[in-house]
């Protein structure tokens, strides 16, 4: 399970009748409330009780007019198949424990769980205000108390165990806010990504530098300068993307570093100038979602960027990074078109996600163009689609209610993306010659022939 708050909009109001009333309305498209609950309130636990409780809640909060933010909206997100293993009590006892984890055992709250297809997931508001003390608790690194509840939880009760941060502890660190930021704009893997994936053989090195000249062509074996920057050392990739050397490893803290070799050097030749040291592996651009048939496309990209290309158009001087770029070929490249879908689904997986949510803006420009001109087909028999547009595990609605299949070969390589139309027409995005792609549409094995794979 995946446990995360759900940040208030800096623009919106604190508003928790409106956040418990979306709970209990299951507003958004193709959801459906499944249950519901009321805790720590004396006006009653069901749904008819809301009304009552909201009016308690309200009483409590107008005791500390001074506190804008009174609210805490978290939701948890299951795997498919697991709503089938937890009753009612189970997903009550669940609430508990996060709301123990939080402080929040004794503070009122609502909870309800809704169902969208495959995502089965639980949405918990907290009024931050203690109704007896008073006191307003907001948790400290909650994301930690989060992370550790869910573990807990997963085992408690025989559920899918996420990778959280107790299951990250022998990976090493993580991505910084801003290499994440760089990644998610980009599309293109990130310096420290880079420095984080020869992380082990690295410190290897490091141990046995004895001078700073040593240390400084261990670290220019990876592309890498180490420079000191504030009260501290920082490690710096050639495109001038740097990272903290204590983000590596505390091995590599300037304090520690220092301590071992002494007072930090620059890296310096005989003569005294700085020198430029070879790196046997070197940092390069490249995509941080890979693909085979992706290299013409990538090619393409890097082709453009280079500066003998003096005629480049305005447009073309815009592609700045191969975000841009792959939304700008999509238009006319159908495999681009599948990268960039493809891009998306990647995007999902990685955070968790497995809503079939609209198709991304990002892609619906380029998908109105392919289908105003691309070559629409009638389908054998669409029956089935009306009652599983959605239950697809990767499947997208765009914008016009189409159904986007996504079809992969056997090395799980998405090829193709099939658009199913309402009239029962199909058009087909992408590497069209190619044979036995198949799409996994029933993940949650409901139908009792086992799981439907569609090809």
């Amino acid at each position: 399970m995946i446990a995360k708050k759900i940040p208030k909009k800096p623009d919106v109001a604190d508003n928790y009748k409106a956040l418990a009333e979306y709970i209990a309305a299951a507003k958004e498209p193709g959801e459906k409330l499944d249950k519901f609950w009321i805790s720590n309130c004396g006006s009653g636990e069901t749904l008819g009780d809301l009304e009552l409780a909201l009016r308690e809640v309200y009483a409590v909060r107008r005791m500390k007019p001074e506190i804008t933010d009174k609210s805490y909206h978290m939701m948890v997100s299951f795997r498919p198949g697991e709503k089938d293993h937890l009753s009612e009590k189970d997903l009550k006892d669940i609430a508990s424990a996060y709301a123990k984890g939080l402080g929040y055992a004794e503070h009122q709250y609502v909870a309800g769980t809704h169902i969208n297809t495959d995502n089965f997931h639980m949405h918990i508001a907290f009024n931050k205000i203690h109704p007896r003390t008073l006191q307003v608790v907001t948790p400290y690194r909650d994301y930690k108390v989060l992370d550790r509840v869910s573990r807990k939880l997963e085992k408690e009760y025989g559920l899918f165990i996420d990778n959280g941060m107790s299951q990250t502890g022998n990976q090493g660190p993580r991505l910084s806010p801003s290499a994440r930021d760089y990644e998610a704009q980009t599309w293109q893997e990130s310096f420290q990504n880079h420095v984080l994936q020869h992380r082990k053989e690295i410190l290897e090195h490091i141990n046995g530098a004895e001078t700073w000249q040593d240390l400084h062509k261990i670290v220019a074996e990876y592309d890498i300068t180490l420079k000191k920057r504030g009260n501290g050392f920082v490690l710096v990739g050639p495109d001038g993307q740097g990272m903290k050397a204590s983000a590596l490893d505390r091995k590599v803290s300037k304090t520690a570093l220092e301590k071992k070799l002494g007072s930090f050097k620059p890296p310096i030749t005989e003569a005294g100038e700085k020198k430029s040291l070879p790196a046997k592996r070197r940092y390069k651009r490249r995509p941080n979602m890979r693909h085979p048939a992706m290299s013409p496309t990538w090619r393409r990209y890097l082709n453009m960027q280079k500066p003998v290309h003096k005629r480049r158009s305005f447009f073309q001087r815009t592609i700045s990074n191969w975000k841009l770029f792959l939304l700008s070929e999509a238009y006319k490249d159908p495999m681009a078109m599948v990268f960039l879908i493809a891009q998306q689904e990647f995007l999902h997986m990685v955070f968790g996600d497995d809503k079939p949510t609209p198709v991304s803006k990002l892609a619906a420009p380029a998908l109105a163009t392919w289908r105003e001109a691309g070559q629409w087909a009638n389908a054998k028999s669409l029956n089935w689609l009306a009652a599983s547009r959605s239950t697809g595990r990767g499947c997208r609605i765009d914008d016009k209610g189409n159904l986007i299949v996504p079809l992969k070969d056997a090395n799980g390589y998405m090829q193709r993306v099939s658009i199913y139309a309402p009239d029962g027409k199909r058009m087909q995005i992408g590497n069209v010659k190619a044979r036995g792609l198949t799409h996994l549409i029933d993940s949650r094995k409901q139908s009792d022939r086992g799981p439907v794979i569609f090809t």
